[in-house]
């Protein structure tokens, strides 16, 4: 007489291959949402970094001169320019965060997923006049787990020069 129905060798066997099959989606699904993960931190310190330099190369561009009161050679510097309209405008790094700062406001450039590191900010010499700045930023993720950075080094000369 032949019984119907599954053996039980046979219902541990699909058990079995079931678990095997639910193992590799969750890992799939795992290794893809930190993979979006590390685009993502890539993404916002790459974006910070390009707000900061075009910013910081959009007022150089515009400005008739580069203030004496600028802090060069140092990690933390302080760039001070006076613009064609006479109004002083300056970026400078305070706790991790770029600050633009014109003689009506004060203006963090800051995100909470980013660290601006330095600032280093030297002058290009024209004769006996500053002719431009080269500066250096350095950003990396805020993430402890992340270890991204971007750092880069222009050099950007005044549009009228002095």
């Amino acid at each position: 007489m032949k019984q119907k129905g599954i053996t039980l060798i046979e219902l541990i066997m699909s058990i079995a291959i079931f678990a095997l099959v639910l193992t590799s989606l969750v890992s799939f699904f795992f290794t893809i949402s930190d993979a979006s993960r590390t685009q993502t931190v890539a993404h916002d310190v790459l974006s910070y970094h390009r707000e900061v330099t075009h910013g910081i190369d959009s007022l150089i561009r515009g400005a008739s001169e580069v203030s004496s009161s600028s802090l060069f050679s140092t990690t933390n510097g302080t760039l001070v320019l006076v613009g064609s309209d006479d109004v002083i405008r300056s970026f400078s790094l305070v706790d991790g965060v770029v600050v633009f700062t014109s003689s009506t406001d004060s203006v963090p450039l800051s995100s909470n997923r980013v660290v601006v590191d330095n600032l280093f900010v030297e002058p290009v010499m024209n004769d006996d006049a500053i002719g431009g700045v080269t500066y250096s930023v350095g950003v990396r993720s805020s993430a402890v787990d992340e270890n991204y950075r971007v750092d880069t080094t222009s050099t950007v000369l005044l549009r009228v020069q002095p």
